[in-house]
């Protein structure tokens, strides 16, 4: 993650909104470390607003498989 998903993420929360819809691909790969510094900078950023992850798939892919459980054990459950 560069700084533009902070700025945009920013931006959002001055608007004041009731939740935010996160589109996917939150990381290059679904590397956990990766997924816990995208959850912290929202944590930092949007303490108090609901965030939704669709899942993409780059945060579904880990290596040269799909593995969705660090997202699972990240972002939260998948539907």
């Amino acid at each position: 993650m560069s700084g533009e998903f902070e700025l945009v993420l920013k931006k959002a929360v001055e608007l004041d909104p009731l939740f935010i819809i996160h589109g996917g691909d939150t990381v290059y790969t679904g590397k956990k470390e990766y997924l816990e510094h995208f959850v912290k900078v929202v944590e930092k950023i949007a303490p108090n607003i609901p965030v939704f992850v669709c899942v993409g798939n780059h945060d579904e892919l880990y290596l040269d498989e799909s593995n969705l459980e660090n997202f699972r054990a990240t972002i939260g459950k998948v539907h």
